[in-house]
This record gives structure tokens, C-alpha cells and sequence, in this order.
């Protein structure tokens, strides 16, 4: 996406969206030529009002000097650069209706598309960039009629985004009407996800415990167990391998020890790199690590320690380590343990436990194992970690970013009575121990909630006792879940699924019976349930 669009768009679900094709018109109606838009410099949010060529629906505009439009297959911006050669240009036609990003030195006037009813394909969740056909019409109306929950649209001659919810009083709703013409951001819920089923994979092999999954090149299966030996497979279970026996090097403790995270870096086919957090054999101490692999193996002798915290108890280690679409790797830590937090970590910025930490590896040395991003919340801030990202978390149990939102999803373990799910954000306070999930927990009665980020979802332990966090689900197979934030428990065995666009309430999808420790995805974006003592289990259609 091109830096001044980056500038431009200020909502991170709007950065990832796809266009929708919209329903011809049940007749004929006869183009309305000569109307046209007056576009405001520098930016505007328009429909196309022709199909055909780029240079011919701007050639006699020469205000206009970029035109951008959203391509969903490849998840990135075609654009159209007046200043750049043509074979440069990846859009080069649009369609009529499209929605786009023009720029402009001077106002200019846009041709507006022929009016016809404005609709989408059923069964679209999530944003679409929908253009507008039809004459200007209340976004009350727009949002019913379109069936979306929410509608954002861009002010050209304010240079802002106006937004409609049909959930607000009309008095914070600041998108009043949508004209013939205007683009806009429209969100569609994929209402509650249905039930699922859970199918053995990897030829049934049983496992002790395993606690992450993930894909690897050439089709493969990393599979990570708590021991500290990392395994290869191919997609039917054979071909198993050990990429990686860090045995000796994990403690084991006690029973929230040992190797706790595995991720593959954003460029692992070009660098080989892979990075675990463990606890240290011996010692009472966590260690985030880089490890180098070479023909499918990694050698312990390329270990680069990047970081290690001291752990004051032997639970709550935390451990998920994700890589961002920022490129940038996040890791979850605990409160450090015993009951309560004792040490109040959770509030105490100034510690990294009880946090989410983001920092950048790109480039680790041991002279430099990483760098603080300088767009970090706390950067600056006196007696607070600059590595810091959020806080407030007791025990952040495994953590997934949206692929399609970039959202980062938390499945962060309860005390004695509430376990939670929140969306982490830039310098939130996710409350404990002040809170734990909705409620108060120090004091029991009468806390002050101020400033904190309430969960997105919590259960009581009368349907579990201990969350595992999950996955956004954006693969093909499983039409039930599509767009689901799928996340689970480890007494109970029950998943839920909690429409990812619309979170207003999770629906139990399926009872497994299982102790379940993880969630991974393959390359398809297919969904595993990883479980203690059995066979690792993928999710599928329920027949």
C-alpha cells in the first residue's frame, strides 16, 4: 500500500479489504453522463463511472495525477501513476462501479456511474469497498439495504473519514448520506458461526504434549512439543524429521515450563531463521531465541540468545510468539506467577511481565539481539519498558494475528472465575489484576475499570477452567466458521466461535473432550486443534 494512502486510511481494518461485484440491474437505464463529481484536492474515495481504460477516463483531467484501486487476489493496491512510464503502471482498466483512490492537484470533475439498484453477493462477511450507483440516499438506508453493520466513508473536501453504525444514536453517527458516486467501506457480519467437526491428521500419531503448529516450506508440518524436540511431517504424517531437540537446554520443571513457542521468521526461506521461547534448564528464567536451519535441521551451536527474564515463580510463563504484518516479532508474557500477582506485575510497566512485548529482529546480533521499534507506545515514557506493546495480562495463552485484518487476538488465562479474549492494541490496559476479565478482582468490589480495554469475550468456570487462545479462520473448506475467531479450553474441551467482524456473542461449535493446548494453521489457512496424550486434529465440515 502506497505510504500516502497509509496516511490516509487510519482504520487497520480498512487496510485489508475486497472489492465487491455488484448485481447488474434488474433493467436497462440509460447512462447519466452529464453529471459529473467535483473531486477536492489531494485525496477522494470515488466509484468509476465507465469501464475501460485508465488514461482514457483521465485524459482530459490532467489534475489528476494517481488512481488506486484495491486488487483482493493479491491483497495490495493496482495503481496509476500519471508521472510513471506505462509499464510500471499495474492498473491499467477498471470496471464501472469500482471503487477508487484518486488523487488530485486541483479540483477536477469525475463522472459519475449510471444509476442502477446497488447490491451485494450474499454470503460476503467482513469490509468491501462497494460502489455507490444509486441516487444519494440517507446511510441508514444504505447500510440496510446493503445488510452492513457499519459504514465508513471518505470526506474529500474535509480530508476525513465519516462513519455510520446503526447501533449509535444518530448523534455520533457523522456519515449522514451517501451520494451517487461515493465509495464507501461497508462491513458485513458473518453472523454466528455453525458447528464443526474434528478429524484425526497426520495418520493419527499420538502426541504427549504438543503446543504449536505451523506450516513449513514444501508443504510440511512443524510440529513443536513442550519437551523441546521440534518435528517435520508431511501433510499424511510421514516423512517425520527432527528439525530441532532443544532437550537439554528446557526445563521441565513444572508443568507451565519447557518449550512454550515456535515461529518461523517472515523471510525463513531466504535466512533459515527460527525463534523459540523456552524456559532455561536449571534456572528461573525465560530466554527468547534465534536458531539457524540448514538442510531441515536447526543447529543448537547457531543459538542467539535475544532475550531473557528472570521468572519469579514457575507458572504463568506466558509463551506465544507471533510475527506481525509489520514484520516485527510480539511476544506474550505472564504476570510471573504464584496466585494474584503478588509482585503486581500486571500493572507495572516498568517490568516486562504481565505484558505483550513488540520488538525488531531483523538484523540480531549479539551485540545488538534487537531493536526497540520507535513507533512503540512507552518509547519515552518514564518507568515503563520501551518494548512494551499492551499490559495487563495474567497469562497470555496463545496469541494469533488476523490474516486479513491484521488484528492480534488473545486468548489470556483467568484467576478464579473469569477467562477472557481481547484484541490487543497500542498501549492498552488489559486490567489485571485490577480486573479479572469483566470483573473486579483487587479489590473484589467497587475497582476502577478507567482506562482499561474491556475483553471481547469472557466465559465463567462453570464452562471451563483454563482458555487456549485461537485462530481467525480464513481458509476455504469450512464454510460454517468462515471469518471466526476460534478459541477453546483445556478442562472443558469445548471450542467456540466468535464472528472475528461482529464479536457480540461466542457460540459453542464443538465439545471435544480433549485437553486442548493449541491451535495452528497450514498453508490453506485450515485450522488444527492441538490436544495433550492424542492425535493432533484438524477441523472440518460437520457432514
Amino acid at each position: 500500500m502506497p505510504r500516502h494512502l497509509r496516511v490516509a486510511l487510519p482504520l487497520a481494518a480498512l487496510f485489508l479489504v475486497t472489492l465487491v461485484t455488484l448485481v447488474p440491474p434488474t433493467r436497462a437505464q440509460a447512462p447519466a453522463t452529464s453529471q459529473l463529481r467535483t473531486l477536492q484536492p489531494p485525496w477522494n474515495l470515488v466509484a468509476a463511472g465507465q469501464s475501460g481504460a485508465v488514461s482514457d477516463l483521465v485524459a482530459d483531467m490532467p489534475e489528476i495525477i494517481s488512481v488506486y484501486r484495491w486488487d483482493a487476489t493479491r491483497q495490495a493496491y493496482e495503481s496509476w501513476l500519471r508521472a510513471a512510464p506505462v509499464f510500471l503502471n499495474t492498473l491499467r482498466t477498471v470496471a464501472v462501479d469500482d471503487g477508487l483512490w484518486v488523487r488530485v492537484t486541483a479540483e477536477a470533475p469525475w463522472p459519475l456511474p449510471t444509476v442502477a439498484p446497488t447490491r451485494v453477493e450474499s454470503g460476503v462477511t467482513g469490509w468491501r469497498l462497494v460502489g455507490w450507483t444509486d441516487v444519494d440516499t440517507p446511510a441508514s438506508e444504505v447500510a440496510s439495504r446493503l445488510g452492513a453493520v457499519r459504514l465508513v466513508g471518505f470526506d474529500a473536501a474535509a480530508q476525513q473519514f465519516r462513519a455510520y453504525d446503526p447501533s449509535l444514536p444518530d448523534a455520533l453517527n457523522t456519515l449522514p448520506l451517501v451520494r451517487r458516486g461515493d465509495a464507501v467501506w461497508a462491513l458485513f457480519s458473518a453472523g454466528e458461526p455453525g458447528p464443526v467437526a474434528l478429524e484425526p491428521t497426520l495418520g493419527g500419531r499420538p502426541f504427549d504434549r504438543p503446543i504449536e503448529l505451523g506450516a513449513y516450506p514444501a508443504g510440511r508440518l512443524f510440529v513443536a512439543e513442550q519437551d523441546g524436540t521440534v518435528l517435520l511431517f508431511d501433510e499424511d504424517g510421514g516423512g517425520e524429521a527432527v528439525l530441532l531437540d532443544l532437550r537439554d537446554r528446557v526445563s521441565g520443571a513444572g508443568n507451565e515450563e519447557g518449550l512454550l513457542s515456535l515461529a518461523l521468521d517472515p523471510r525463513f526461506v531466504g535466512n533459515g531463521h527460527i525463534y523459540v521461547y523456552y524456559s532455561v534448564a536449571g534456572q528461573m528464567r525465560s530466554r527468547l531465541s534465534r536458531f539457524t536451519v540448514a538442510s531441515d535441521v536447526a543447529s543448537l551451536a547457531s543459538e542467539l540468545a535475544l532475550l531473557e527474564i528472570e521468572q519469579p515463580f514457575r507458572n504463568h510463563n506466558g509463551g506465544a510468539i507471533r510475527f506481525g504484518p509489520d514484520g516485527l516479532l510480539y511476544l506474550g508474557l505472564g504476570d510471573g506467577g504464584a496466585g494474584g500477582d503478588p509482585e503486581g506485575n500486571g500493572q507495572n510497566k516498568s517490568t516486562l511481565l504481565g505484558s505483550i512485548l513488540r520488538i525488531d529482529v531483523r538484523g540480531a546480533s549479539a551485540a545488538r539481539p534487537y531493536q526497540v521499534p520507535s513507533d512503540n507506545p512507552f518509547v519515552g515514557a518514564a518507568a515503563a519498558r520501551p518494548e512494551i506493546w499492551a499490559y495487563g495480562f495474567r497469562n497470555p495463552w496463545r496469541m494469533a494475528f488476523d490474516p486479513s485484518t491484521g488484528a492480534l487476538w488473545v486468548g489470556d488465562v483467568g484467576q478464579n472465575d473469569v477467562e477472557e479474549v481481547d484484541i490487543a492494541r497500542a498501549g492498552g490496559n488489559y486490567g489485571w489484576n485490577r480486573l479479572e476479565g469483566d470483573r473486579c478482582f483487587s479489590p473484589p468490589s467497587g475497582c476502577d475499570a478507567g482506562a482499561t480495554v474491556a475483553p471481547v469475550a469472557t466465559y465463567d468456570h462453570d464452562e471451563g477452567c483454563s482458555i487456549t487462545g485461537g485462530v481467525v479462520y480464513r481458509g476455504s473448506t469450512v464454510a460454517a466458521i468462515a471469518g471466526a475467531y476460534l478459541y477453546g479450553d483445556f478442562c472443558s474441551g469445548r471450542i467456540w466461535g466468535l464472528n472475528a467482524a461482529d464479536p457480540a456473542s461466542a457460540v459453542v461449535i464443538v465439545e471435544s473432550g480433549a485437553n486442548i493446548a493449541s491451535f495452528g494453521v497450514d498453508t490453506d489457512g485450515e485450522v488444527y486443534v492441538l490436544t495433550f496424550g492424542g492425535p493432533l486434529l484438524r477441523v472440518v465440515p460437520l457432514e
